[in-house]
């Protein structure tokens, strides 16, 4: 790899030094734009942690909503199908069904730990409100209630899709039975609100219901970053401001100038924040309702 310095001067490039830097994917090549103080340089590295911070909410957001989907479209895709009343295809449909689920309730107890983790690193004071909140919308919805107490079903008891009816109308349906539901202790108060339920249960509205009460979460998260996400974007357009550059990057050198580090700034993630604040805005108005 090839460094380059704006007078081409090896004077330029000292030992123990902080440079602010622009890489060339095409030519290989770092090209130094200015150099850092040692303050400067702890300061920019303070600030980009709040991408760390996003990176994580928004890994396994995508993981929760990738495994919705699997559980979803399986489950869909069956409905158009009528399988055949023989155990040999019966059986792999009920473990893809279960397993999939399972993948699903066990990312949705995941979301809130990675996100309570993430944010109370840096947002003590905002992760309360932030728990606040998951409570209010637990409250408000059955499907996020139910799903994350069927969590505790399915590891304490049984699985939880058993029930396979195949008609000509509706395909072939894989549910819950409420009776076996009911027969587990673990419901809290859930379980008067099961008894509600029809014979058979289809876990796909409840799943969508608490899609809604994650994304709402999700957008707090967004909001709560926005300020240092905001003054981090204010900070790297001055620090490479005229510079133009395409992937910056950190340099540092250690005794020697043939010895270095190179740190990408993460402007990937804060250019995608800024998308995923705009696409999920609209739950900004779902929650001043």
């Amino acid at each position: 790899m090839e460094i380059h310095t704006p007078s081409n001067a090896i004077s330029a490039f000292t030992p123990w030094g902080c440079y602010v830097a622009n890489y060339d994917n095409c030519k290989n090549r770092i090209e130094i734009l200015a150099k850092l103080s040692e303050d400067e340089y702890t300061v920019l590295m303070k600030e980009l942690s709040v991408l760390n911070v996003f990176r994580d909410c928004y890994s396994v957001k995508e993981m929760l909503t990738e495994s919705k989907n699997d559980i979803i479209n399986y489950l869909s895709g069956l409905s158009i199908k009528s399988i055949p009343p023989d155990y040999l295809v019966i059986t792999p449909c009920l473990i893809t069904a279960n397993k999939l689920l399972m993948n699903y309730l066990s990312f949705l107890r995941t979301f809130k730990d990675v996100v309570s983790s993430s944010i109370s690193k840096q947002y003590k004071e905002e992760l309360v409100s932030l728990q606040k909140y998951d409570s209010k919308l637990y409250d408000n919805l059955f499907g996020y209630r139910f799903l994350t107490r069927l969590r505790n079903y399915a590891i304490h008891r049984e699985m939880p899709l058993k029930q396979i009816n195949v008609s000509s109308q509706n395909g072939t349906q894989i549910t819950c039975s409420k009776s076996d539901l009911l027969q587990f202790d673990g419901w809290s108060t859930v379980k008067k609100e099961i008894v509600g339920l029809p014979d058979t249960v289809n876990v796909i509205p409840y799943i969508n219901d608490s899609e809604i009460a994650i994304l709402m979460i999700y957008f707090r998260i967004l909001k709560i970053l926005e300020y240092d996400i905001y003054h981090l974007k204010s900070h790297l357009e001055k620090l490479y401001s005229g510079l133009n550059p395409t992937l910056p990057t950190i340099i540092k050198t250690k005794e020697t100038i043939h010895e270095i580090e190179v740190e990408a700034l993460p402007v990937y993630y804060l250019r995608l924040f800024l998308t995923e604040l705009q696409d999920y805005s609209v739950y900004e108005k779902r929650d001043s309702k």
